[in-house]
């Protein structure tokens, strides 16, 4: 597994805290990791294995015993706990342009939006300007973000985390 790959992990984890609206100190820590790991030329296993991890910023023992199980298992039981949170589909509204960790919570937890269709919806219903409070502008940007992402799936580009699940 290179970099890249645990980095996905931890970013997973990141939006997954964004979208419950929980812990955005630890949401962020992750995240940081996340870029630390994909910025470094030196594998990660090799990291470990000559003990450099831990001397990085950020990485406390938390994080090497979260490493140490993705390279292991593929993945990390925290992750797999904040995973059973939310319903699956809803991460993917995370890669649509416009549409962040917070528009995508409120639309969730205030509409029951869990999907891409449920969303285009609301967007165009006006749901997400009189419940979630988005401006017109917003909402509009959001109709033109699904469009683009289904151009994106139709031609078969992912995002990482996306192609990792498969």
């Amino acid at each position: 597994m290179d970099n890249r790959a645990v980095a996905a992990v931890f970013s997973e984890m990141a939006d997954v805290l964004d979208l419950l609206a929980e812990d955005r100190y630890r949401a962020r820590a992750f995240r940081r990791i996340a870029r630390t790991l994909e910025g470094r030329s030196e594998p990660v296993t090799e990291l470990l294995k000559f003990q450099r991890l831990e001397r990085l910023p950020g990485f406390g023992e938390g994080a090497v015993r979260r490493i140490k199980e993705i390279l292991r298992a593929g993945t990390c039981g925290d992750l797999e706990a904040l995973r059973a949170r939310i319903p699956s589909a809803l991460r993917a509204l995370l890669e649509i342009d416009g549409v962040g960790a917070r528009t995508a919570s409120e639309a969730w937890r205030r509409l029951g939006v869990t999907t891409v269709e449920q969303l285009e919806h609301a967007a165009r219903s006006g749901a997400l300007i009189t419940v979630v409070g988005l401006a017109p502008e917003v909402s509009d940007g959001i109709l033109r973000g699904i469009a683009a992402w289904r151009r994106e799936r139709s031609a078969g580009r992912m995002t990482l985390a996306t192609a990792l699940e498969r």
